[in-house]
């Protein structure tokens, strides 16, 4: 199952199957029809994406994933969303946020979690949760805001 992921592809209403298949993601249409190529750029194993549809223009889910660098002037970490529109276009920045950091604290990055979702109602977004617990929220096109209770 880590090498699937699913949503919808085809704005068909119906859940896809995401997948490697041949060096490159594909999907098979509602998980009925052979694999076929999404996307020619893309090729991350499947584990560590996220699907959603990030915004109002289409139904049509997009693929996200992200990471963490240290940022040594902010005294943080810096985590970077990318998203494949539609899971068709190449990786672009969707939102990047600065999160606490504790060098003492060795589990720091097992510890942050990610998450996309629709935490508004008219478009997805995206939610980090960082070692101390707090949120970071991150809408398209809005200010990041941060969560008032840890979780």
């Amino acid at each position: 199952m880590s090498k699937l992921r699913f949503g919808d592809f085809t704005c068909d209403g119906v859940t896809d199957v995401l997948a490697v298949e041949n060096g490159r993601w594909a999907i098979s249409e509602s998980a009925r029809k052979p694999w076929r190529e999404l996307n020619h750029h893309l090729h991350d194993p499947v584990a560590n994406l996220f699907i959603a549809n990030m915004d109002q223009d289409d139904n049509i889910d997009d693929i996200l994933r992200y990471e963490v660098k240290d940022d040594e002037e902010q005294l943080g970490r810096l985590v970077i969303w990318w998203r494949s529109k539609n899971g068709v276009e190449p990786w672009e920045r969707f939102a990047v946020t600065l999160s606490s950091h504790n060098p003492n604290n060795p589990f720091q990055t097992s510890l942050l979690f990610g998450f996309v979702g629709h935490f508004r109602p008219l478009s997805g977004g995206t939610l980090t949760v960082d070692y101390d617990r707090i949120g970071h929220f991150q809408i398209l096109g809005a200010r990041p805001e941060l969560s008032l209770f840890p979780y």
